[in-house]
């Protein structure tokens, strides 16, 4: 609706958030590229990724077949500030995070390791993306460029706040990994992003 709102008005630019999930988790492929069989393609092994996948697509064929300047972010993990009931479970985790340790209370995290980007930089990036003149590029990673293990979260957190009693559970049987890390090298070339 939002693309065929830009067409029939002539918006001058769509930017859609999308997500580095398009690339986690998916399915399909073992038909080694060949496009002449059923699972050549590989498909996102989620509802939202799979979402995000269609997003960029349509925006891809709105700007190859009406002139509608489309563009994706993609983002990693994204951490505060919040507002009540945003972000998803590891925006949730780096939240408690931040909660516990002002409060002084014990908390542990799985073992896990993830790709992290700060808020104020994802709204900074969706400027840079919308501002951007002479790109050849219609999605972006935006992130770190490097993932954190959750450790290095804890000991990131105690570094701020001294005190912190915060600790991975290696006993955990859970984890929370990301199994790609955005490389963020168009970004840095097209927008200037870093």
């Amino acid at each position: 609706n939002v693309l065929e709102a830009a067409r029939l008005h002539g918006a001058g630019r769509v930017v859609m958030i999308s997500t580095a999930a398009v690339a986690r988790g998916v399915a399909g492929g073992e038909d080694n590229g060949d496009y002449s069989k059923e699972e050549a393609l590989p498909r996102p092994s989620s509802f939202y990724s799979a979402t995000k996948q269609a997003g960029e697509n349509l925006g891809y064929n709105y700007a190859r077949s009406h002139g509608v300047d489309f563009r994706a972010v993609r983002f990693p993990n994204v951490a505060g500030p919040w507002i009540p009931g945003g972000g998803g479970r590891p925006s949730a985790m780096f939240r408690t995070l931040v909660e516990k340790s002002v409060d002084g209370e014990e908390h542990q995290i799985p073992p896990g390791t993830m790709e992290w980007l700060y808020s104020k930089d994802a709204a900074r990036g969706v400027v840079m993306t919308l501002q951007a003149e002479g790109i050849k590029s219609r999605v972006f990673n935006l992130g770190v460029g490097r993932p954190y293990d959750n450790q290095e979260l804890i000991d990131i957190f105690k570094q701020v706040v001294p005190g912190a009693k915060l600790s991975v559970d290696d006993s955990a049987t859970t984890s929370q990994t990301s199994s790609v890390f955005l490389d963020l090298t168009r970004a840095q070339t097209e927008l200037g992003f870093d």
